[in-house]
């Protein structure tokens, strides 16, 4: 499988950054835990744009997910929910 051109994953990454920009609050649906938007990325195996993000009040570790994950349902208690709510 081949890359994608350097203009589109430049395209891909900029159009996340305007959804979860640096600095973004986003709170876990399950640890209630808060965690900020510190960049973004491309996940070299897929071309798939990588949100990294890391705990408030915790910033020694960094964690990244795909861009889509960040708007997937997830079942909490029986009931559909957002993985993360945005705000």
């Amino acid at each position: 499988m081949g890359h994608l051109s350097w203009g589109e994953l430049e395209r891909r990454q900029a159009q996340a950054a305007t959804v979860l920009p640096l600095g973004k609050k986003i709170e876990h649906y399950k640890t209630r835990d808060i965690y900020q938007i510190i960049g973004h990325c491309v996940i070299e195996k897929s071309d798939e744009v990588g949100i990294l993000y890391s705990a408030v009040g915790h910033s020694g570790v960094t964690f990244m997910r795909p861009w889509l994950e960040f708007f997937e349902l997830v079942e909490l208690d029986g009931a559909q929910v957002e993985r993360f709510r945005i705000f």
